[in-house]
């Protein structure tokens, strides 16, 4: 087997970059009227520049709105990050993802900067190859695909495979992109050793056709992953506002003049920030529910490591600040909904996200003893409370080779999990306190956060 650069499909160094330019869209073409589609709106080609020293990767705990900027209001939205959604970007003023273009393309957002509130997000973890499908048969679509020896964008290419070449591989996602990993003579002709290539560029454009149902599955799998659960507003009407807010009146009334109040609606439009009255309604039910059938408030100890944890007015990332909590400290309150309504502090009756800032310290796990498939678990628990089952829950990490995951279920703060594979496994302790009667809507739901364990005798 010769080297690369000896493969009919690599054509010298010209070719691997134009391959490269394919993978990360198309540079625009000012002369062709074509209609572009909707990742490229008012969006140039994404630029061959390295990304910032500090991009991190976070990822979507609910759906979340993009903003155009920090302000936070509707006339700032310009596309949605769904829910699970794997973002790039970098933190700026405080408590704010600033996205790449390139995670702003892949999204369909309405301009080329977006930012997003960090207290709704999580850190990514894992960026292994997670296969997502079996190996089959593959098409290469765009005009050259570049052949790299790792999957990611700014790998090294190690050959290149033009239009209509069949390929044999297997789909993966990593990092939120689909890879091909090629299976046998696709990788030796192209690759000494791993062989890899984009089955969508950035922007969402195919490079290489599944031609197996399994492939096409995959492949609409990760599409609706990445699709945005909502359309993003549409811009308003150049009607004057007494046109906008006027009612439509039967035929036979009297016509009536219409009210001088609609005409200030375009200045109070600006100062209205984004809200979401009915997911504020359910947190603070629910939190009204913990708050009655709990004994009393629950600690949590502030983990915040880059910066302070805020606390604002309602449970929602938009609402207005007012105050903060600092690593270490330990506050008490009711969870509802993802967040912590305060109790007994000057913040009473305030809200802060939970996520990855704080740890519920009724649910700290710690490990009491081992096996080579089994571990004791332990945790401080809910001994004010009568009524109460804990179950303790376990998986491989993301981008494990085999994702595997289990439960155990206990009537007090110790368990024993067995059967157990060795390695390191995420475990958290979910709790369960039951209401009056045998009302199920009445029980308060509780959970831990996920730990890293070492399973096995290491």
């Amino acid at each position: 087997m010769g080297p690369p650069g000896q493969c009919e499909e690599d054509q010298g160094e010209e070719a691997k970059d134009a391959a490269t330019k394919e993978e990360l869209g198309p540079t625009p073409q000012p002369e062709i009227s074509a209609p572009r589609d909707r990742h490229t709106i008012d969006s140039p080609a994404i630029p061959e520049l390295p990304e910032p020293p500090n991009t991190l990767c976070f990822e979507t705990s609910v759906q979340l709105p993009l903003f155009r900027a920090t302000s936070a209001t509707t006339e700032d939205v310009v596309g949605v990050a769904p829910l699970g959604a794997r973002l790039r970007g970098t933190v700026e003023e405080t408590n704010w993802l600033r996205l790449l273009p390139q995670s702003c393309r892949a999204l369909g957002a309405l301009a080329e900067v977006a930012y997003l509130p960090l207290e709704e997000l999580v850190p990514a973890i894992g960026s292994d190859p997670v296969a997502v499908g079996h190996a089959g048969r593959f098409r290469v679509s765009a005009k050259q695909a570049a052949v790299r020896a790792h999957p990611e964008l700014r790998g090294k290419v190690v050959g290149v495979v033009h239009v209509g070449r069949m390929l044999m591989g297997t789909p993966h996602k990593v990092a939120g992109h689909l890879w091909l990993r090629f299976e046998g003579s696709s990788w030796r002709k192209v690759a000494d050793e791993e062989a890899w290539a984009l089955i969508q560029d950035v922007c969402g454009a195919s490079i290489l056709e599944p031609l197996d149902a399994d492939g096409q599955r995959a492949l609409r799998s990760y599409q609706g992953s990445l699709a945005p659960a909502a359309p993003p507003p549409a811009e308003p009407s150049s009607a004057p506002p007494a046109q906008l807010s006027a009612p439509l009146a039967p035929a036979t009334a009297p016509e009536k003049a219409p009210p001088a109040e609609p005409a200030k609606a375009p200045a109070e439009k600006q100062q209205t920030p984004v809200t979401d009255p009915v997911k504020v309604a359910q947190r603070m039910d629910a939190a009204s529910l913990a708050r009655k059938q709990l004994q009393g408030p629950l600690e949590y100890r502030v983990l915040a490591e880059d910066h302070s944890a805020p606390v604002r007015k309602e449970p929602l990332v938009q609402s207005p600040q007012v105050g903060k909590l600092e690593r270490g400290e330990l506050v008490y309150g009711y969870p509802g909904g993802g967040w912590l309504q305060l109790a007994e502090c000057d913040l009473e009756n305030s809200w802060v996200f939970i996520g990855q800032r704080l740890l519920a310290c009724w649910g700290e796990l710690r490990v009491t003893a081992r096996t080579y498939d089994a571990l004791e678990v332990t945790w401080p628990g809910l001994h004010q409370e009568k009524r109460v089952a804990y179950n303790v829950e376990w998986r491989t990490p993301e981008g494990a080779a085999k994702q595997m995951r289990g439960h155990k279920v206990s009537a007090s703060n110790k368990v024993v999990v067995g059967n157990l594979p060795q390695g390191l496994l995420c475990l958290r302790v979910g709790a369960r306190v039951a209401g009056e009667g045998n009302n199920d809507e009445q029980d308060v739901k509780l959970w831990g956060s996920w730990v890293e364990l070492q399973a096995g005798d290491a």
